[in-house]
């Protein structure tokens, strides 16, 4: 499944329907600023939904069924 949503991913992210944007809180206020993202950022981001968000929720839910 990690294998499947990570060429999803990438595929979404080449065609522009994934993006990303980082927000920095400033020191005063509620202001916050946008962060310039590069492709390292883009990879750690989209990485971690990859692997985290999505294939260990699989995981879980695969166990959970192949416990007798």
């Amino acid at each position: 499944m990690v294998y499947v949503c990570g060429w999803w991913t990438v595929a979404a992210w080449y065609k522009g329907f994934r993006t990303i944007e980082i927000h920095l809180k400033q020191h005063k206020g509620d202001d916050y600023d946008i962060k310039p993202v590069n492709v390292f950022d883009t990879v750690l981001i989209l990485g971690y939904d990859v692997l985290f968000e999505i294939g260990a929720a699989y995981m879980i839910f695969y166990n959970l069924f192949m416990i007798h």
